[in-house]
C-alpha cells in the first residue's frame, strides 16, 4: 500500500494517522450512525478509535465526538449544551479542513456553523443536522 494513501486509496494528509482495519471500521461505523441520527452511538464508535490513536490528531477525534455530543444534546432539548459542544467541535475541526481521514471536514464545518448561527438567533435548528460526507 502507498504510504500516502489509506486502505481505500484516498490520499492522506501529511501527518494524518494511518488507520488499521479496526480503526477504519469504527470510523466508518461512526459516520453511518451519525448520519442515521444515532449520535450517542457514533460518539462511542469514534471514541474507540480515539483511544487506540491517543495522541495522534486528538483534536480531530475530539472534534467529531463533540459534534455527535452536540446533536445528542439537541435531541435532549438542551440549546445551551448543543451550543457549547458545537463551539468546541468547530474549534477542534478547523485545522483539519478541507478533508481529513476521508471525511469532508469543510462541509461539516459549514453545517455546524449554520446550526450554531440558528441557535444564536434563538431558533432550535432541528432541520440543520449535518450529514457527514466521505471522500470517495
Amino acid at each position: 500500500m502507498d504510504e500516502n494513501r489509506d486502505q481505500r486509496g484516498v490520499e492522506r494528509r501529511p501527518g494524518e494517522p494511518m488507520l488499521d482495519d479496526s480503526d477504519l471500521a469504527d470510523l466508518v461505523e461512526g459516520i453511518r450512525l451519525f448520519n442515521d441520527g444515532k449520535f450517542w452511538h457514533a460518539h462511542e464508535a469514534w471514541e474507540e478509535v480515539w483511544r487506540r490513536k491517543a495522541g495522534e490528531w486528538d483534536a480531530f477525534f475530539k472534534g467529531i465526538i463533540q459534534a455527535a455530543a452536540a446533536f445528542h444534546k439537541m435531541g435532549e432539548g438542551s440549546l445551551k449544551g448543543t451550543r457549547i459542544h458545537l463551539d468546541r467541535s468547530i474549534t477542534k475541526l478547523r485545522p483539519c479542513a478541507p478533508e481529513f481521514l476521508g471525511i469532508k471536514i469543510a462541509a461539516l464545518l459549514r453545517d455546524l456553523e449554520r446550526c450554531r448561527d440558528e441557535i444564536e438567533r434563538g431558533r432550535f435548528p432541528v432541520r440543520a443536522v449535518p450529514v457527514l460526507r466521505r471522500v470517495h
